[in-house]
């Protein structure tokens, strides 16, 4: 399933401090599509997840009726 996705990291020129930024509008449009993609990957690896948790349980249930 493969690894949690990494969170990208904020541009310098964004001031978190004090809530401003310095950036130009392609530097904010990219981070913003950075976290679109980035909330993608994540209901992606959780949906993953889930599934392993799924397939897990029912090999379990499986193994307990096979005894």
């Amino acid at each position: 399933y493969g690894g949690a996705p990494s969170k990208p990291s904020k541009p310098y020129c964004i001031n978190e401090f004090s809530n401003t930024h310095t950036c130009d509008d392609w530097e904010i449009d990219s981070y913003n599509n950075a976290l679109r993609s980035y909330k993608y990957d994540v209901e992606r690896f959780v949906d993953n997840l889930q599934g392993y948790l799924r397939n897990a349980k029912d090999y379990v249930n499986c193994q307990i009726r096979n005894i």
